[in-house]
């Protein structure tokens, strides 16, 4: 069996590197693109679930290095060349590092080879590094709507909103997981750890006037969409936008598709981008503000720019050991959101709860499905709610012990890579009517909470 920390090992070392993990009852062979470790997580399950896989670069390093751009068809070539020796099956890349549309022709590269591709999309689809070479939105959501292509979203609310936005239909819904060997489990009961709350996160917060740069008449849409979310988190996107504007969508909110103008496209995106620029100020630096004010300096807090809003963060990151240590510390462990999360969960909520950290969660549309409030995790909607929710575990921690195993037992159970893994295997062989599947059962020790 693959021995996971070496496998991240090699990846962190060598992360330009081409990497074959065959497997001997393989009956697909995947290529991953990769370009974070998460990625990396990926292969991993897919291996583990019996593919044979070949771990590469990013495609888009293609347009990023000049090197590599002089030579953009040699490079095209050798990819080509390998996906040929080792008969890959099915392309798949987090974000835009599976997509590459060639400058000239047009042509996509798992066109080329002959396969299907899979993009999951970890934030918002946005034009990737390929629009540094002359390519554009449009470009961008032409590859995500080819036909050969399957999107992944792990934000229901997003994948709604590119199908009804910019005509991208060919998508699934499966959420974010977690790889619970990677996390050690913290045994130490609540009462006895010694930090109330931490917070793992960085701060992006935008300066004042930062909406200046913007359509006015865009702002104020996505303001007005963003409030009705914000007033009721159980309704859908694109059901606040209908209830905004009732009449349907002025012609400031243009419903653009593979065949619209440049303009219409990214119009399209920067919408929902500017309504994650409202969302995140409520969701996430609300919160921590208010948890500054009430714990002051005993808020383990980590990462960047938080001197934005005033307050001092112990560090920039503290590493996937360090989170590990820290939410194995913290009577709650704090799961919020960045601008890119309409409907989901970020993979924050599942780490914790591997770590036999109490999940202390920002309630959002899905989280009823992957972890149950009040019993497998403590779910808040306002500042309010969640100082009173802290307080009851600060002045009763014991009494929230069964939460925090049963949080645990419920991720390594349904939220693992390998279970996300099977749902889009199963996809791409029903989409794509591929004459293979993969072999589904776990291989190895199994994982017990």
């Amino acid at each position: 069996m693959l021995d996971l920390y070496k496998f991240l090992d090699e990846r962190g070392r060598n992360p330009l590197s081409f990497q074959f993990l065959p497997c001997q009852e393989s009956r697909c062979t995947v290529m991953v693109s990769s370009h974070i470790w998460w990625v990396d997580l990926i292969a991993y399950a897919l291996h583990r679930l019996g593919c044979s896989v070949l771990v590469t670069p990013p495609l888009y390093h293609l347009y990023t290095e000049e090197a590599a751009w002089v030579a953009f068809d040699e490079g095209v070539a050798g990819f080509l060349d390998v996906m040929k020796r080792i008969k890959v099956d099915v392309l798949l890349g987090g974000n835009t590092t599976a997509m590459l549309v060639h400058p000239r022709s047009g042509e996509l590269l798992h066109r080329m080879a002959g396969v299907p591709v899979v993009h999951f999309w970890w934030d918002e689809p946005r034009p990737g590094p390929m629009s540094e070479r002359g390519l554009n939105a449009l470009d961008h959501v032409r590859a995500m709507a080819d036909e050969r292509t399957l999107n992944v979203f792990w934000d229901d609310d997003v994948r709604q909103e590119m199908a009804a936005f910019l005509g991208v239909h060919n998508s699934i819904h499966v959420p974010l997981a977690t790889t619970p060997e990677l996390w050690p489990l913290s045994r130490t009961p609540l009462a006895q750890r010694p930090a109330p709350a931490c917070f793992l996160g960085n701060c992006f917060a935008a300066q004042p006037g930062w909406s200046d740069a913007f359509d006015a008449n865009l702002v104020e849409a996505a303001r007005s969409i963003a409030q009705r979310k914000l007033d009721d988190l159980d309704r859908p996107m694109l059901r606040c936008l209908d209830e905004a504007y009732p009449d349907g969508p002025p012609k400031v909110l243009p419903v653009a598709g593979p065949q619209a103008s440049v303009d219409e496209v990214e119009r399209a995106l920067m919408l929902w981008h500017l309504v994650g620029k409202h969302l995140v100020d409520e969701l996430r630096y609300s919160r921590v503000r208010a948890l500054a004010r009430r714990l002051g300096e005993d808020l383990v807090l980590y990462g960047l720019n938080w001197d934005r809003l005033g307050l001092e963060a112990r560090g920039d990151h503290t590493g996937l050991s360090g989170a590990a240590e820290h939410y194995g510390r913290s009577k709650v462990s704090l799961n919020l959101f960045g601008a890119c999360v309409h409907a989901g969960m970020p993979m924050r909520l599942f780490d914790i709860a591997c770590c036999g950290g109490l999940v202390f969660t920002q309630y959002n549309r899905e989280l009823p499905q992957l972890l149950e409030p009040g019993r497998e995790c403590l779910a808040f909607r306002s500042n309010d709610q969640m100082l009173d929710q802290l307080d009851r575990v600060l002045t009763h921690p014991q009494e929230h012990e069964a939460i925090v195993a049963a949080g645990r037992r419920r991720v390594c159970a349904e939220h693992t890579w390998e279970h996300r893994m099977v749902r889009v295997l199963d996809a791409i062989e029903q989409r794509f009517d591929l004459p293979w599947r993969a072999r589904h059962e776990r291989s190895g020790v199994p994982i017990t909470a």
